[in-house]
């Protein structure tokens, strides 16, 4: 399991590390780390703002992913 502590800085090596190799739902993420779903998407939207993952919804889901580009 991932140190939530991590997430309180913008860190993407935890984030990164658990959706790395493929498409992951918020709950997924935020269970993984250990962290609660609102805190997971606060981290997941601010590297979404710089670039380094991206979103899209699927059903009553957002799956997040890593931007390879960015």
């Amino acid at each position: 399991m991932f140190d939530h502590d991590n997430l309180r800085e913008p860190d993407e090596t935890a984030l990164g590390e658990c959706i790395a190799g493929g498409n992951h739902r918020t709950e997924e993420i935020a269970r993984e780390l250990g962290i609660p779903k609102q805190q997971a998407v606060d981290r997941l939207r601010d590297l979404q703002q710089r670039g380094r993952v991206e979103t899209a919804t699927s059903g009553n889901a957002l799956t997040w992913w890593l931007d390879d580009e960015g």
